[in-house]
């Protein structure tokens, strides 16, 4: 007659196989989800960039040189702001800190429906403080709208992950903004989202994104997110009636950072 195995290790046999199946499933539920290109997971290491200030600016009237109120940039490594004007129009970015400012994309004009004209700069590792004022000279004079970011966290050395086009609703008008696509390389960077209305909005930020509402008017939305794992990525607002926009979506690294081999930005 078969023995049967006593109670005591009938149980230790068990609890190691659903051990193993936890294991086994722990290490799927790690793996890039289905906004993922990447074919290779990055270890996270370090916390997200967060956002330490904000600031936005507006002025209707047509001048050559639009100046924000000040704002303090105390604890900031990173400074991220984007300008809409119209009309051709170049910008030209300085700070009262005498940063140097980079220009992440632009500037794009649309090509269809309103004229709308957008640029992204950055300045890594500012000088930063209190009564920090931000300042765009214009080769013309035209109205303008800024939207300001102060970073901490960020990779001083090299902050920007990937960043996109400047996209627009190619003329269909439509009030779901959708950007252009960015593929992320590192682990817990911050998503930046900005959007360029025609006309003034109410504006919603998409599914696990968080509206930064000082950041922004009624004609330039700014929000955030979290990339926890590289992959590719689009920011989202919903307007509350129909206009011509422009839409970018931008990624910041943090201050530790593992680079993947099997990434890179669509521009």
């Amino acid at each position: 007659m078969k023995r049967s195995l006593p109670l005591k290790r009938s149980s230790a046999h068990f609890v190691g196989a659903a051990l193993l199946l936890a294991v086994i499933l722990l290490g799927y539920s790690l793996l890039p989800g289905s906004h993922t290109l990447s074919s290779a997971p990055t270890v996270l290491s370090g916390s997200a960039p967060r956002i330490q200030a904000t600031q936005h600016y507006i002025s209707r009237t047509s001048l050559t040189t639009h100046t924000t109120t000040t704002f303090d940039s105390s604890g900031g490594d990173l400074i991220v702001v984007c300008a809409s004007s119209h009309s051709g129009v170049f910008m030209a970015p300085s700070d009262n800190f005498n940063n140097t400012w980079i220009s992440a994309v632009g500037p794009t004009s649309t090509k269809i429906g309103f004229d709308l004209r957008t640029q992204v700069w950055y300045a890594k590792n500012p000088r930063v403080g209190p009564s920090h004022t931000f300042t765009v000279n214009l080769s013309t004079t035209q109205p303008l709208v800024i939207s300001l970011l102060v970073v901490n966290g960020s990779n001083v050395s090299d902050p920007i992950d990937a960043v996109s086009r400047i996209g627009d609703d190619a003329g269909s008008q439509t009030s779901h903004v959708v950007s252009p696509s960015i593929n992320t390389t590192s682990g817990n960077d911050l998503l930046i989202g900005f959007a360029k209305s025609a006309t003034g909005q109410v504006w919603t930020s998409g599914a696990d994104y968080k509206a930064q509402g000082t950041a922004s008017s009624s004609y330039l939305g700014a929000e955030t997110g979290l990339a926890e794992t590289p992959g590719k990525y689009q920011v989202t607002f919903d307007l509350n009636s129909p206009g011509s926009w422009q839409a970018v979506a931008l990624a910041v690294k943090p201050a530790s950072a593992h680079r993947s081999l099997n990434s890179n930005s669509e521009k």
